[in-house]
Order: structure tokens, then sequence, then C-alpha cells
């Protein structure tokens, strides 16, 4: 017969062993954790999902985004968003301006990305009104992130001493990735977001997440494999009604984010600039009109019908009409997207352009389709104007104040809320004094602003590239059920051909530029070749190749003097055998022989040049001295190439010229 085990019997224990046994208890499940923690750092090594990640480049270690960082907040998409290419030494040279820009798409620069950006065109200014200083402007934007990511940003950049921040962020905070409404979504409390964020330092985590989204994406139709735009596939509450639940959330989420933010900043006594964000008023109906869930079905459908006539009316101008039928629905105005942005067409039409602007305003908070923040979001942020360590810069009323009438519409922005080139500007105009303000309290000179500015470097391609992007997204959910995709997109010229190409991931950004160039330069086009190296040293000032190519075109040019200032910034990048023997030939042309001596010698030195171009850079050497008026250096030089290069015609010639000179008592 077996004898049952007596239950455990906690009263009975003595108080000190009760509260062994406790703690054993509470110690298990973390021995457990703690061993699963060791045995995956040991056995699973995932892709790195740090922040930055470290390239070499010649020589000299820069640290740049690391793509992988995005699958932290996109957990279930099977391809993430894509990251700037900026690069920013691994240890700050002394002198360095190094500024952090954070943000999403529209700090990214969407659609024109890399030199189309605000953060790019600031860039080029600081290096206008700070020669001779190194100006690293490293734009961590990523597409359709929220605040969540912006902070999280924010915190690990401030540990490669920025000398501010810049902030551009609230668009995304209802559908971007792990906010409230969003497809990415880990849960609405923030509390839970930002535990599962934290979560991601545990290799054990990692790998029960890849686990577990390996296991959800084989057995169904997951938002990974679904199709369509990047707005499209973020979407998960479609709806979000003003003052809902959902939307108090969003907007308390961005505030305790930003707070979190500027704290952390605080702490390291880094300067955070917030810049107000701008949105498409007048040019875009709202995408969806939230109805009060007490209408009848026949006052729903008279909506629609009314709504079509008012349209109708202000087409053909018949303004009689539209007010007449809007006269119907007055009360509702303020609780319906539709009517409101009727209701300021209306205003606009007369002449009533603040009654205009204010009912456009009314329109885009009422848009149950989140996709432009609420005038909530730009209120928060000028809350913080005046906070120690905060600057504002205002975007938006800058915008209202350069747009016509004071209403912000297609002039400045492509769609709802990505800016055109102009529209770009403006931004940039509007943070460059804050900036300019911040580096002079740190004891920074900064130059007077140029009196011409300074433009950025987008070229054809760029543009090209931007107007498929931005065709591509319009013909998409939200803004229409047409579904247009990359594959419908048809090139007529060659560079929409290298456009598409690009968008197609046939090349990377560079090869992009490098392959316009070398079409332009085929076909003598020289100054559209120009431009296309010049935006690749804007972009990629650590790269020689651009400039010493930047160089042979200036030459082409007769530009002799542009040619040899490309030539000598090369050195300061990468000391290459090229741009010293075209330096070496620049200088033999304008009449510097020593300078031209000088330079060749040196890329001989280098070591860099094939064997079989030696005899002849060794004669270009002994003719540049002689010229310069040392015949017994030339002839000392002449008789060692003909020694060395017997086989060398011209070296002989050279050589038989220089003693004939010599003989004649001449010098030439």
């Amino acid at each position: 017969m077996t004898r049952s085990r007596p239950d455990l019997d906690l009263g009975a224990m003595p108080p000190a062993r009760r509260r062994l046994y406790a703690l054993l208890v509470l110690l298990v499940p973390v021995v457990l954790l703690a061993a699963g923690e060791l045995a995956a750092r040991i056995f699973y090594h995932p892709s790195s999902i740090d922040l930055f990640q470290q390239q070499t480049v010649n020589g000299v270690a820069y640290r740049t985004i690391n793509p992988g960082v995005t699958s932290r907040y996109f957990p279930t998409l099977a391809i993430q968003p894509g990251t700037a290419p900026d690069m920013f030494r691994a240890v700050k040279a002394p002198g360095t301006i190094r500024i952090f820009a954070l943000g999403a798409s529209s700090t990214l620069g969407y659609p024109y990305m890399v030199n189309g950006s605000f953060p790019s065109m600031l860039r080029d200014r600081l290096r206008e009104r700070m020669p001779g200083r190194t100006v690293e402007m490293v734009n961590l934007g990523v597409t359709a992130v929220t605040s969540h990511t912006v902070l999280d940003f924010a915190v690990r950049s401030l540990d490669e001493d920025p000398d501010l921040i810049i902030v551009y962020a609230g668009h995304n905070e209802y559908y971007g990735a792990l906010g409230v409404g969003s497809s990415q979504f880990v849960g609405s409390a923030r509390w839970i977001v930002r535990t599962y964020l934290a979560l991601h330092a545990s290799r054990l985590f990692l790998l029960l997440k890849a686990a577990i989204t390996d296991m959800a994406r084989s057995v169904g139709e997951q938002p990974a494999n679904r199709t369509g735009t990047l707005m499209e596939l973020m979407a998960r509450e479609t709806a979000i009604p003003l003052g809902s639940s959902t939307y108090a959330r969003g907007l308390e989420t961005y505030r305790a984010n930003i707070d979190a933010l500027l704290e952390e900043a605080a702490d390291r006594k880094v300067p955070v600039i917030l810049t107000t964000v701008v949105s498409n008023l007048k040019d875009l109906p709202p995408l969806r009109s939230v109805v009060p869930d007490a209408w009848t079905s026949d006052q729903r459908a008279r909506i629609v019908e009314d709504l079509t006539k008012v349209d109708s009316a202000l087409d053909r101008g018949d303004l009689r009409t539209a007010v007449d039928v809007l006269a119907a629905w007055a009360p509702a105005e303020s609780v319906h997207a539709g009517l409101a942005y009727r209701h300021a067409a209306v205003s606009a039409r007369r002449g009533d352009w603040p009654s205009a602007d204010a009912g456009y305003r009314l329109a885009r908070d009422l848009d149950g389709v989140r996709f432009r923040a609420p005038s909530a979001v730009n209120d928060l942020l000028r809350s913080y104007a005046g906070r120690t360590g905060v600057v504002l810069a205002d975007a938006e009323s800058l915008m209202v104040r350069r747009a016509p009438h004071g209403v912000i519409g297609k002039e400045f922005l492509l769609e709802h809320v990505h800016p055109n080139l102009q529209g770009y500007e403006v931004i940039a105009d509007a943070v460059e004094p804050a900036v300019v303000a911040v580096l002079r309290s740190k004891g920074h000179a900064v130059d007077a602003a140029p009196s011409a500015g300074v433009h950025p470097f987008v070229t054809t391609v760029d543009s090209l590239v931007a107007a498929y992007r931005i065709q591509i997204l319009v013909n998409s959910w939200p803004f229409t059920t047409k579904g247009l995709t990359l594959a419908d997109m048809v090139a007529n010229t060659p560079e929409e051909q290298l456009a598409l190409g690009f968008l197609r991931n046939e090349m990377t950004w560079e090869a992009l530029h490098v392959r316009a160039a070398e079409m332009y330069e085929r076909s003598n086009r020289l100054d559209a070749a120009e431009a296309e190296y010049r935006a690749l040293i804007a972009a990629t000032p650590y790269n020689v190749s651009p400039f010493l190519r930047l160089g042979v075109i200036l030459q082409r040019q007769g530009r002799l003097e542009a040619a040899d200032a490309t030539f000598l910034h090369s050195l300061t990048v990468e000391r290459t055998a090229t741009a010293l023997l075209n330096l070496g030939e620049i200088a033999y042309e304008t009449g510097r022989h020593a300078d031209a001596v000088e330079r060749l010698s040196e890329a001989l030195r280098l070591g860099q040049l094939d064997e079989a171009r030696v005899p002849e850079i060794r004669l270009a050497i002994a003719v540049a001295t002689l010229r310069g008026g040392n015949a017994d250096r030339s002839l000392s030089m002449a008789e060692a190439l003909a020694d060395a290069y017997p086989g060398f015609e011209r070296g002989q010639a050279f050589l038989k010229f220089v003693r004939e000179q010599r003989a004649r008592g001449g010098r030439r």
C-alpha cells in the first residue's frame, strides 16, 4: 500500500523557515528565466537591433543607423521601412557640430529623401555659414513611426555627444508603429508598449518573438503578407473620432513621450528644438467623415447626396446653391468633417480667409482617418516654449505666413502631410534660426545667412523618384481604391528608367546618381553631370569618388580654379594619386610649376599607380622642373628616367632636348 505525502503545512513552519520557503518559490522563475537568457545568449545570435552600427571608411570608424533597428517597432511587417544613409565619426573630432534630427517620413524627406529633407537643407546651410567646421547632421527619421521610436532614438543618440537634437513628429501617433490605432500594435496602454520595447534588451525575448512571428506567418494571411502602401498596411482602426478614448490615448502617449525625451535631454544638458508640424488644410478633403451614432439612415443617405450637390455647385461657381444646401446642415458642421470642409470652401470663395482657415482646421481635426496630426499636437508643442533647454521652431506659423491667403495647401504640400521642396525649405527656414541661436549660445561662431540662400542638391532623377512615389501613394488607400503599384509605372526617358530601376531596388541611391552622371557625360551635358556629383558629395562627404569625378568635369569645362579647389578638398577625405595628378596638371597649366612638381612627386610616392604610368609622370615632373627654371635638376631627372626606362622613346627624346638646350646655353 502506497503512503501519501502529507500536505505542506506552512502555518506549522517556524517564521524563518516560512520566509525562506517563500523566497525560494519566488526565486525559481527568476532562476529559470536567467538560465534561459544565458542559454539564448550562448546559442541564439540574431541580427543586431542596436540603433547604430559601425563602418570603417578610409581607415576612419564611422557610425550609421542600423536598418535592422526598425524590427523593434514593426513586429509583423516583412519589409521594414528604410532609413537615411547619414554617417558620423565614432569618435567626435574637436570642433565638430553634431546634430540629430528625429521624426518620421517628413523628417526623412519623403518622397525626395537624402538631399531633399529639411535636415539636409540645414546641413548645407550650416556648412555654408560655418566654413572650415565639420557639420554632422544625422537624419534619424524613419517612415511611419510614432513618438515611441523618437523617444528611444533620442535616448540612444544622447550617448553620441550631440550639440542638439531636432524633433519633427506628431502625424503618426495613431497609425504609426505601436500607435493606438496601428496594425503594429502590442497594447493601448503606454506602459505596455514601453515594457515591450525594454524587453528587446533580452536575447530570450528576441528568440520568443521571432518564434511567435514565424508561427503566425505560417498559419495564414498575416499583416506581413498583405500588399499595399505603408499607409494602408499600418492602419488597424480606420476611424478614430475626435474626442474618443482612442483619440485621447494617442495624445496622452505623445505628451508622455515628449516629456520623457525632454527630461532625458535635460539630464544630459543637450538642447532640444521642437518643431510644429504642417499638413494640407485647403486642398485635401477629409479622408473620412465620422457620422454621429444618433443619425438616422435617412440622414446618412442625405448627407452624401447634399455634399455631392455642394461640390457640384462650387465647381460651377454657384455659390448661392452651395450656401443654401449647407444651411440645412448648419447644426452638424461642428461634428461632421465633410460639412466643416465645405463651409470652409464657401468662406474661401467669399474671400473670408480667416473663417476658411478655421473651418479647414476643424475639418482636419474631425477627419476620422488620422494621418494628419490634430491641432492639439501643435498646441502641446507650443506649450513647451520657454522651458529650459527647449527651443520652439514654429514651422506651421511660418508656412501660414507664406501661404496664399494664410491657408496651407498644395503650394507647399504634395498630399496630406509631405511637403514639396518649397515646403521643406519653409521648415528649414523655421528651424535654422533656432539652430543658430543654440550654437551661438554654446560659443560657436556662425556667419550671417548667405544672401542668395543655399538650395537643396536634388536632381532630375531625385524629382522623378519623388513623383513616382507620390503617384503611387495618392492612387492608393485612403485617397482612392485604385491601388496603383510600381508595376503600373512606365518609363519614357532614360532618366525615368533610372528612377524606376532605383525604386525597384535594382541599384542604390549612390549608383542611381553615378549612372545619371555618366549618362550626362556621354552626351556632353556636363552641367547636369556636375549636379549629380555635387548631390553625391553633399550626402556622402566621406566618399572621395564624387570629388574626383566632379573635378574632372570642372576641368573639361575649363573651370580650373574650381577644379583645383575640388581636388584639394578631396585630399582631406582621402589622399589619392588621382587627385594629386590632376592638381599637378592644373598647376602646370596655370604656370605654377613648383606646385606641379610637388603634386606629381607625391602622386608617385603614394605607390597607387600602375607601373606603366610611372615613366610618363616622371617625364612630366622633369618637364615642369625645366619650365620652373631648374635646368640642372631637370637634366638629372631626364638622365635617371632614360637609364630606368631605355625603351621609353619620349623620355629619350626629352633627354636629348635638354642636353641640346644646355649645349646652346638655353633653358628650354
